[in-house]
């Protein structure tokens, strides 16, 4: 879609000089609208530097990013979110967007709209400064029909550089209700007979003591506020969100229904221990580089990882991959309806053309009689087979139990010769965190990572491989010295546990490729992700 900006013709009040007007005469997602010409992608218009006070951040739509006091990024971002019954995010449609400076104070106007088949939403947001070191970010919202949805609000999300481990309070109406540290190792978002648990329980007003110098405070109105570790889910954030997940799920919106909600955030400053310094009037347009020495660690192995249609690669497909020399083929292989035979077959065949061996990730389906006879059916073509290991799971257990590992041990004993049975899970690393294995009946564990469960704009997929590192981290903490395995990571999410039944791997597919899947963007995050996971082991 084109996008034209017009300065506005509207005539100024006495107090009012417009000075960055604009207005959007087509719909913009809060997906990021790419043009792809020969493996290069374009953005279609960068986010808008603003100042506010002396606060400074980036307009992206309806998406205020990158907030920043004297340079330091306090907050990553601050946006209106709507999800659906099965937690899927909709597109903000930016049908206007308006800036204008009122005495040397900027005040940005938005109309938003969500819209798919089932929901219709509208909302109308401000975004002004509150005194010197404060802003606010406004919402005021209409349903335009009878929907059920997940999440209707305001979300904030918190930089791991600057809040994690860090002191905080939090209050609600009635006073205190928890105060401590921010976890540094990524907090498990635990679930107690289906109620979900917040870090800590929910809130009106939070402060984060950001440095020793600096503390952030943050005022909410419209509903509580709870705060979630979203490096469970493959982002670098936390994040506090309105509505307590605890609520049963999911909620009834009337036509007609009106939401408000609203945000401030200041700035406050220890003078004892600020430092004596003015103001950047300019913000850094320069990114620096620097290599160092060696850092000890060694690359790990590196696979591939073979899609979900049997795709057969054609002469030119399999000299590119051969280029690439992966470590070996990761292959996923449904034990139910016949299938995992042709499967099989399929994974053998690619490997052998690649001169690779196999990774095996075993999805059963059915309980524990069927299931063996459905892997004993299949003892000689897994005997056949150059497989290097085996992974587990079950299409209904978000990680697996163990007596599933037992019953691939007992069944193919004759066929593993000591090739390691890995267990854990083949969704988030958040379902491993909540709900941590029995050590003792592993050779390994095993999770994957997408950055896109919630936002998909590229300074969310870049700032999701700093989380990617602290997931790697927090597994060893604890699973001692037992080997982490990542698969596997992929741009867009392979599976949705939170759609209206758990389904297995096999029968979730992405409905279309990212497409920046090509581009450098894309080469570049994958060296960056590679850098991450090597430095955390």
């Amino acid at each position: 879609p084109a996008t034209s900006r017009e300065s506005s013709s509207r005539p100024s009040r006495a107090n009012e000089q417009p000075v960055e007007a604009w207005r959007m005469s087509t719909v913009r997602t809060a997906q990021s609208i790419w043009r792809v010409r020969l493996g290069r992608v374009e953005p279609r218009h960068p986010a808008r530097v603003v100042r506010i006070g002396r606060l400074t951040a980036a307009l992206d739509d309806a998406d205020l990013l990158d907030v920043r006091f004297r340079d330091t990024e306090l907050v990553r971002r601050i946006a209106v979110r709507v999800r659906d019954t099965s937690w899927g995010t909709l597109p903000a449609e930016v049908q206007s967007s308006v800036a204008v400076r009122d005495r040397d104070e900027l005040h940005v106007r938005l109309d938003v709209c969500h819209r798919d088949r089932n929901i219709d939403f509208g909302w109308r947001g401000t975004i002004a400064p509150d005194g010197r070191q404060a802003l606010i970010y406004e919402m005021e919202g209409r349903a335009q029909s009878n929907f059920l949805y997940n999440r209707i609000g305001l979300c904030v999300l918190h930089p791991p550089a600057l809040s994690a481990g860090r002191p905080y309070r939090a209050w609600t109406s009635d006073g205190p209700v928890s105060a401590g540290f921010l976890p540094l190792l990524i907090g498990p978002q635990m679930i107690v007979d289906g109620r979900v648990f917040s870090l800590f329980p929910a809130f009106s007003r939070l402060e984060i003591d950001v440095t020793s110098a600096l503390t952030l405070v943050f005022e909410f109105e419209g509903d509580l506020f709870e705060m979630e570790d979203q490096r469970n889910y493959g982002d670098g954030s936390l994040k506090t969100y309105s509505t307590p997940l605890s609520l049963p799920l999911p909620f009834q919106a009337r036509k007609g229904q009106q939401f408000h909600q609203r945000v401030r955030v200041e700035v406050r400053e220890n003078k004892d221990l600020a430092p004596r310094r003015q103001l950047r009037r300019t913000i850094r347009s320069a990114a620096e580089l620097s290599l160092t020495g060696p850092i000890g660690a060694r690359m790990p192995p590196v696979g591939l990882c073979l899609d979900f249609d049997c795709h057969v690669p054609d002469e030119r497909e399999v000299r590119l991959l051969r280029a690439l020399a992966p470590s070996y083929l990761r292959a996923d292989v449904l034990l139910a309806g016949g299938r995992a035979r042709g499967q099989l077959a399929h994974a053998a065949r690619v490997a052998a053309a690649l001169d690779t061996p196999l990774e095996l990730a075993l999805t059963f389906t059915s309980k524990r009689r069927a299931s063996r006879e459905a892997l004993e059916r299949l003892r000689s073509d897994f005997e056949r087979l150059r497989c290097i290991r085996f992974f587990v799971f079950h299409a209904n257990e978000l990680v697996t139990s163990p007596n599933w590992l037992a019953l691939v041990r007992s069944v193919l004993s004759t066929s593993l010769n000591q090739i390691p049975v890995v267990g854990g899970t083949n969704l988030n690393f958040a379902e491993l965190n909540r709900s941590r294995p029995d050590l003792t009946t592993l050779d390994g564990v095993a999770f994957s990572i997408t950055p896109q469960v919630h936002d998909s704009d590229e300074a969310a997929l870049v700032q999701s491989l700093e989380g990617q590192r602290d997931t790697v981290r927090t597994a060893h903490s604890f699973m001692g010295r037992l080997p982490v395995h990542i698969g596997a990571i992929t741009f867009k999410p392979r599976l949705n546990p939170n759609a209206a039944a758990l389904n297995s791997g096999a029968e979730y597919v992405p409905g279309e490729a990212d497409e920046r899947q090509p581009s450098l963007f894309a080469a570049a995050w994958t060296a960056m992700s590679a850098k991450y996971l090597t430095e955390a082991g």
